[in-house]
Formats: structure tokens, sequence, C-alpha cells
């Protein structure tokens, strides 16, 4: 490491090449961090206050209350970010906006509803945060090629 370091601070002589070597300087001072026996405690520290593991907690939150209306500054916060930190790390990290991962999940709550048993489909609209069934109809049928009702189950 204290090569690693030594070689790191080097560069100062010579500027131009610091765009080049310094990212595998600072590659390889991370290796012999990591890989130190003491490297499984860094990346607990790392991993626990990371922007990563707060946007996972906020994914949580969001999975445990998909049905109440998405407000972006106080999932943020759940995060301890910015509104626009968190949207930008939510996306690199779902490949989606929190607004489609919500709608995502009250779309799935809802085909698991409608197939659990005979069930009013305006009631399951409600139940998932859909303040209107009309919307709820146009979204289900985009996500899933249907509509609610192809997914009831008819008792026999």
């Amino acid at each position: 490491m204290i090569g690693c370091l030594i070689r790191l601070l080097s560069l100062a002589k010579n500027p131009e090449a610091i765009p080049a070597i310094q990212p595998l300087i600072v590659r390889e001072l991370c290796y012999w961090i990591l890989s130190d026996p003491q490297g499984q405690d860094v990346r607990r520290l790392v991993l626990a206050k990371g922007a990563v593991a707060r946007v996972i907690e906020a994914v949580h939150y969001l999975r445990e209350h998909y049905q109440h209306p998405l407000r972006i500054d106080e999932l943020a916060a759940t995060a301890a970010m910015s509104p626009a930190s968190f949207y930008h790390h939510f996306k690199a990290l779902t490949s989606m906006t929190p607004l489609q991962y919500q709608k995502q999940m009250r779309l799935l709550e809802a085909r698991s509803l409608l197939a659990e048993s005979s069930v009013n489909i305006a009631n399951v609209a409600y139940a998932v945060g859909y303040g209107s069934v009309s919307q709820f109809h146009r979204e289900y049928k985009r996500a899933f090629g249907g509509s609610p009702r192809s997914d009831v189950i008819i008792p026999m």
C-alpha cells in the first residue's frame, strides 16, 4: 500500500500523467485495502453509509407504502439525499424512476389480488393506491396486455 501511495504522490511531478495513471493507482490501492484482513470491516462501513444502501432502504420503504401517494422529496429524505441525487441513484440502481417503480409495485400487487379470488376490480384498484378505476384499467392493460377482468378468478 505504501508503494501505491508513493506512486500516487509522485504524480504531482508529472501532472499530464494524472488522468491516465491516477485511476489505476487508486484502483490498486482499493484492492489492497479491501483484500486486507480488515477489508471486510471497511466494506461494511462503506456499504452501511453508502448511497446504494440508502436507496435500498428507500426501495424497502416504497415496497411497504406503494399504495400511498409518492413524494420524491420525502422518499429522498428517507435516504438522506437530495431529491436530485436520490432520483439519479434510484434510477441507476433499479433502471426505473421512483414513480415507475411504484406503479409496477401497485400493478403487481393488483394482479396478485385479482388472481387470489373473485374480487371487485374497483376495490382492488383503490386498495393498491389508484384514485381512478379508469386509470387503473389503462395502466393494467398497458402493463399486462389484457384487462384486469382477464385475471379475475371466477369460482366454480
